[in-house]
């Protein structure tokens, strides 16, 4: 969906939703805040143009180009379904994965999060239980 047709999206959420789906770097965030300040109609539609470009070109836009994540979702993918796909916690698939917390984080909250579920830990708390949903087990 197009920033134009997102009339409540405000030009740092537009972007701060591309850097969600694509993983920009945080300069560019940065580079854009400061030309906001300093230009606010040239901003607005310099973001409007780039998040028109970019939700056309691309069908799926939560699925990010980037090896080391591709890689680290793999590695996910094939602990879960050694595991039989029953679920595991995050600390469990760090474990298994040896993928850092801030990269499992990233991976099940932001850059593939439209190919895992979490369901509640039977222990109860905080915890959740990961699995691969259908676009995650198809990824493969």
């Amino acid at each position: 969906m197009s920033m134009s047709n997102k009339t409540s999206e405000s030009p740092i959420q537009a972007f701060e939703r591309l850097h969600r789906q694509y993983e920009l770097p945080t300069k560019i965030i940065s580079l854009f805040r400061n030309y906001l300040r300093t230009d606010k109609e040239g901003a607005i539609s310099l973001a409007r143009q780039l998040a028109d470009i970019v939700d056309s070109s691309s069908p799926t836009p939560s699925r990010n180009i980037n090896t080391s994540t591709d890689r680290s979702f793999a590695l996910i993918r094939q602990v879960l379904m050694n595991s039989g796909n029953n679920g595991l916690t995050r600390e469990q698939l760090e474990q298994e994965t040896g993928i850092g917390e801030h990269t499992m984080h990233t991976m099940l909250y932001r850059s593939h999060k439209d190919f895992f579920d979490a369901k509640p830990h039977p222990e109860g708390g905080r915890k959740r239980l990961y699995q691969l949903n259908l676009n995650g087990i198809d990824a493969g």
